[in-house]
């Protein structure tokens, strides 16, 4: 495993994690912790200026047993690298830029880069590893390494992006409910929180995460999440923090006491989203997975679970070519993730269009999707059919683009089976 930081740490904001995504950390035997550290959210809602319901949703509605979990980031990432360095099969070598992936004579793969901190060399491309069977590429939504592969893509950023920060919410407005809380006002303001529960010690430890209003480490926290034009951000920080927080207080009367904790504009970091679209996951012995094959913006909340299941996905697709090939598995590792492409195309194409459908409905200038926003998206989540429609987008549970249409409900129920709930 090669990561370009020098020293892995756990940043970033908090995160929802869905059934689908909860299965998988069952799977990898990290939920109990996900689950103690964690916030379970019940419900999404959502309300305009006026106090109407535009967006209001429930697990339950789909299966009573089931529910998400609000997350930091960080408690995330610190379970999962625990994980990795206790594997005996996996060796990490942090401090690696790897900036190209060739193919050797006998039709494996090479990885070419250098250590970090020779980067400002253009010329650095060491061999780093050689007769590869198999490269995965993890790199994110900025992927210089997706483009080299020669599969037909698109990358567009969205001019809308967010502010955000994780705070203590010490009067337990936000934190007393399982609840995902959104206010908005026309498509151009949304106010939302989520429930993060507990940071892991790492991340209350950690010093220099000016984005984190750190109480302690079994106090709740709330991530906030402001909607903004990424064009705006610099007047924005110009205008002053107390600007800013008087338009939330007046949007949410009750954010008052996690305002407090906010003194300047650098308290809150700047989120920007990109929409990544490839033709195919794979091109030989070459894969991608998570937002390096299909960023898109968060309206779903499905990013970090997408990137689970497709880690999962591939995990399984290579364990059943091990079952089935006659032959030795280095040949077989093109077609079996060609296929695995294959198999997941069809399901995250729907959550990429659906989200990208779906942003403008919520981040736009546009008065008049606003104005459709709120006349009828509420009555929408009240009504059956589509109610459940709806909660099985939620969940992750949806396979295709044809309405109700599932994934096997071990996909996305298979987390309940955890000694946890025993």
């Amino acid at each position: 495993v090669f990561e370009k930081v020098s020293k892995p740490s756990a940043v970033g904001s908090g995160i929802g994690i869905q059934p689908i995504g909860l299965t998988v950390l069952h799977h990898l035997g990290i939920l109990p912790s996900i689950l103690d550290h964690g916030h379970r959210i019940d419900r999404l809602h959502c309300v305009n200026q006026t106090g109407r319901s535009v967006l209001d949703t429930s697990y339950a509605h789909l299966d009573p047993r089931l529910f998400g979990v609000g997350l930091h980031r960080g408690v995330l990432f610190n379970e999962l690298f625990d994980k990795l360095q206790a594997e005996p099969n996996a060796k990490l070598q942090t401090g690696v830029d790897v900036r190209a992936i060739s193919y050797s004579a006998t039709g494996k793969c090479k990885i070419l880069g250098c250590l970090t901190d020779n980067a400002d060399s253009q010329l650095c491309e060491e061999e780093l590893a050689a007769d590869i069977d198999l490269v995965v590429v993890a790199d994110g939504a900025h992927s210089k390494l997706r483009s080299q592969q020669l599969i037909p893509h698109s990358d567009k950023p969205y001019k809308y992006g967010c502010l955000w920060t994780i705070l203590p919410d010490t009067a337990d407005e936000f934190c007393a409910q399982p609840l995902l809380y959104q206010r908005v006002k026309t498509a151009q303001k949304m106010l939302g929180f989520l429930p993060s529960g507990r940071l892991h010690k790492g991340v209350a430890n950690q010093e220099g995460e000016p984005h984190i209003a750190v109480g302690n480490a079994q106090q709740k926290h709330v991530s906030l999440f402001w909607s903004i034009k990424l064009a705006d951000v610099e007047r924005w920080r110009d205008e002053g923090i107390d600007k800013w927080k008087q338009e939330v207080l007046e949007l949410e009367p009750r954010s008052a006491s996690v305002l407090d904790h906010i003194k300047s504009p650098a308290d809150l970091a700047v989120g920007s989203y990109n929409d990544v679209h490839m033709q195919r996951y794979s091109n030989g012995r070459v894969v991608f997975l998570g937002d390096c094959a299909h960023a898109n913006s968060p309206q779903l909340g499905q990013g970090a679970n997408l990137a689970l299941v497709d880690a999962w996905k591939l995990c399984k697709a290579i364990e059943s070519g091990a079952k089935q090939t006659s032959t030795d598995l280095s040949v077989a590792i093109p077609q079996l993730l060609e296929q695995y492409s294959k198999d997941r195309i069809s399901r995250v194409r729907f959550y990429q269009y659906n989200s990208r459908l779906l942003t403008p409905v919520f981040q736009s200038d546009s008065k008049v999707i606003a104005l459709l926003r709120d006349t009828f998206m509420g009555p929408m989540c009240y009504f059956p059919p589509t109610r459940r429609q709806i909660v099985t987008t939620l969940v992750g549970a949806q396979a295709s683009w044809i309405p109700y249409h599932s994934i096997p409900m071990d996909e996305y129920m298979g987390f309940l089976n955890s000694s946890h709930f025993r």
